[in-house]
């Protein structure tokens, strides 16, 4: 009888304990894995990670020119296009489980160049000079092709403090500020070469030295027009050493483990501060063929394409 007693106390708990794993499947609120786990993914995630990529540079520098000369070199400086290096460091705050800051600090090296043919009225030893030339103190003066070219680099310190929010699980944009600071100085390489004919020759080279070139070059760190100041007028400006601008991002994160993601990111950055300001200058390209012309250069801009790849580690 003692026997049936025990048994039938043992089913009973039995029972009981079956009935607590139904209704709590996760186990009891003390119990490693239940309340403790829900905990884990409601928690806003803190991530701090390096990141690189590549920069798309889209350079522009609008003039206007009074009267218009057909062919003019100094077209060259109207736009540009550059692929320059980015990488640098993050870290990402959970606002809740789908927003969060990011705060990135990067070196972010801006790069563009561009070129044009164009035409100068040059010099010809012999003949009389080729169509829209003619003899100017003994020599004659024909068309010369010629290649201008321009290059534009800046190494700068970038910061950035964004809005991320998630639409998916893995899926995020980012939206905010960005500055950039300059580090040293913002350099630009020009340089005019000769296509033909063969007879012709560049007359002076940037430091007005006279003679009969083939090629011409410069780096100048400051803005200004792309032909040598023959006239003596013409002006420049400074580039900036900071630019304030704003970025809108699109990422996507692979998961590599529970704790570690890699991202890449599709970035615009829109800089809301030029790289210059304005400056004039006198288009002495062709004033046998056509006539000198007044030039008025617009503030210049410098905005990027970038698609960086961030590496995470969330704590």
């Amino acid at each position: 009888m003692r026997s049936v007693v025990v048994a039938l106390l043992l089913g009973g708990a039995l029972t009981v304990s079956a009935q607590e794993d139904v209704l709590r499947p996760n186990g009891r609120s003390g119990a490693l894995g239940g309340t403790s786990s829900s905990s884990s993914k409601t928690r806003a995630p803190f991530v701090i990670g390096i990141e690189g990529g590549a920069n798309f540079n889209f350079f522009g520098q609008g003039y206007t020119s009074d009267p218009v000369i057909e062919n003019s070199p100094e077209a060259a400086l109207e736009s540009g296009f550059g692929v320059s290096p980015e990488f640098g460091v993050f870290v990402d705050v959970g606002l809740s489980r789908t927003i969060g800051l990011q705060f990135r600090l990067a070196y972010d090296a801006k790069a563009a160049s561009g070129s044009k043919n164009g035409i100068l009225d040059a010099p010809t030893i012999g003949g009389a000079g080729g169509p829209g030339g003619g003899q100017v103190d003994g020599f004659s003066v024909e068309p010369m092709d010629v290649t201008a070219e321009h290059s534009l680099t800046a190494n700068n310190l970038a910061i950035a403090l964004l809005l991320r929010a998630d639409l998916t699980e893995n899926l995020f944009v980012t939206f905010g500020p960005i500055m950039h600071m300059v580090m040293g100085d913002v350099t630009r390489t020009d340089k005019v070469t000769k296509i033909g004919p063969d007879n012709t020759w560049i007359t002076v080279d940037y430091d007005l030295n006279p003679g009969q070139y083939d090629i011409i070059e410069r780096e100048t760190t400051v803005a200004q027009n792309l032909l040598p100041d023959a006239s003596g007028l013409n002006s420049v400006a400074e580039y900036a050493t900071s630019r304030f601008g704003l970025e809108i991002g699109l990422g996507y994160r692979f998961a590599l483990s529970k704790s570690i993601y890699l991202a890449p990111n599709l970035r615009y950055q829109y800089m809301f501060t030029p790289m210059n300001g304005e400056f004039a200058a006198v288009d002495l390209s062709q004033p046998f063929s056509q006539s000198t012309a007044a030039l008025s250069y617009d503030p210049s801009t410098l905005n990027t394409l970038a698609l960086i790849i961030q590496l995470g580690f969330s704590l």
